[in-house]
């Protein structure tokens, strides 16, 4: 087990977050690791409170928030110099899957690990090429794939290691330019853009079940990033379009209404990786594409489209690139940048701007009913060093896997009624009864 925890007094429940249109007054930027040995950084992803995942094509590596020594978990075949490694992505197993791309030569398939030396399980080659991208409320991870026979899937995998497609098939030619996500709905959206053609957002059921919500009103733009925030709207990026040509940021309610939020311009284009935080806010970066060239930056936007800069590097010709960025429990935004840093080679890093601890999003559990003692899996967000009340009855112990899972025992006196998740952030209680058998 990751982390367990004895179990106290649950906090009341936290209320919806408020968005903050000032700007931090104070930020503090710190680089966790350089990246020299191991090359440049893409992914990254929290494990526990004390420890941060991210891979650089070749490994999978691991370090402490705080720095200190970074931990080799994985890495890419032998003899295999074209093969790579996609986004690691915590399980509800307590281990972490990812999938090797091979080539003509060197089979692709999944694999699994934890951070226990010699830990890495190989799964057999699947039909499906596939990224992992979310842990779903079943213990089932989603992906994106292809089968090499036109279109891509949206792909299910099982821990183990076994993919099955969603029963749509996008046409041949069509990119995944944003997305997936799992809607509230609990239907799949994304936004997917054929060649020489604006990208539309889809929503996609589990039994694949497709619909075009809507198409966007850009053409020759990248979409990038899509979230669903708390107010239950969808928000999004595109690189390119806009009022100035030079991207947008943009909100779509789930009916299909699209706004403009904001225009980016040519001084700060080429918007990516949108996060909204424990602020309300949203956070985003730009990269080396401004006039005159300069370093990336992270910026902050409001729900009305208010646009602030957070954090510029200043690197000679842009060569300071951030990939992706991601809020911890602890509330700092951690992230990765793939060029810049005292080796050039990039950077893990933390930026503190005082935003609170993410509060949980305790939204399902199975099984839906069990007797004293029966293991209980709750999915969600931001559900690290959970504990756990059954209709207000505490359950002795519980651990986590990863931030979307944690898992308690039912309690000795528990009563039918909701289950309660708090964390250091606040409390979450689910909609639906948990029944005691």
């Amino acid at each position: 087990m990751r982390a367990i925890r004895t179990v106290g007094i649950a906090l009341p429940l936290a209320c919806c977050l408020a968005a903050i249109a000032a700007t931090p007054t104070q930020v503090t930027f710190r680089v966790i690791y350089d990246s020299p040995q191991y090359g440049s950084p893409v992914w990254i992803a929290q494990l526990s409170p004390e420890v941060l995942l991210w891979d650089t094509r070749d490994f999978i590596l691991s370090i402490s928030p705080r720095g200190g020594a970074v931990t080799q978990v994985a890495a890419v075949p032998s003899g295999c110099s074209t093969c790579a490694l996609t986004y690691p992505m915590t399980a509800a197993n307590e281990r972490d899957y990812a999938f090797v791309l091979g080539n003509s030569n060197n089979p692709t398939y999944p694999f699994s690990f934890d951070l226990k030396p010699s830990s890495v399980v190989n799964y057999p080659p699947q039909a499906f090429t596939d990224m992992f991208v979310l842990s779903l409320p079943d213990g089932q991870l989603l992906g994106i794939g292809g089968d090499g026979t036109g279109g891509y899937y949206l792909v299910l995998c099982d821990l183990e290691g076994n993919t099955t497609p969603i029963n749509y098939q996008f046409p041949a030619g069509e990119a995944s330019g944003a997305g997936p996500i799992y809607g509230s709905d609990g239907n799949y959206y994304g936004v997917s853009v054929p060649v020489g053609q604006p990208g539309y957002l889809y929503r996609l059921t589990p039994p694949g079940s497709f619909t075009k919500v809507l198409t966007l009103p850009y053409n020759s733009s990248l979409p990038l990033s899509l979230v669903q925030a708390t107010d239950g709207n969808l928000y999004g990026f595109t690189q390119g379009g806009g009022a100035n040509g030079y991207g947008a940021f943009y909100q779509v309610t789930m009916a299909g209404q699209f706004t403009l939020l904001y225009s980016f311009t040519d001084k700060n284009t080429g918007p990516a990786n949108l996060l909204q935080a424990s602020d309300g806010n949203f956070y985003g970066i730009t990269n080396a594409y401004s006039n005159p060239p300069s370093g990336g930056e992270i910026f902050q936007l409001t729900k009305s489209g208010q646009y602030a800069p957070i954090y510029k590097v200043n690197g000679p010709d842009g060569q300071s690139w951030f990939t992706r960025l991601i809020q911890g429990s602890d509330g700092l935004i951690y992230g990765t940048a793939t060029a810049g840093g005292p080796s050039s080679f990039g950077t893990i890093f933390s930026l503190d701007m005082g935003l609170p601890k993410p509060v949980p999003q305790a939204l399902s559990f199975s099984p839906t009913s069990g007797a004293t003692g029966a293991k209980i899996r709750i999915w969600g967000y931001n559900l690290l060093e959970g504990s756990v009340q059954f209709n207000g009855v505490a359950a002795t112990t519980a651990y986590n896997s990863g931030p979307n899972y944690v898992w308690a025992a039912v309690p000795a006196g528990a009563a039918t009624g909701p289950i309660t998740v708090t964390t250091p952030g606040g409390a979450s209680t689910t909609v639906a009864s948990f029944t005691v058998k």
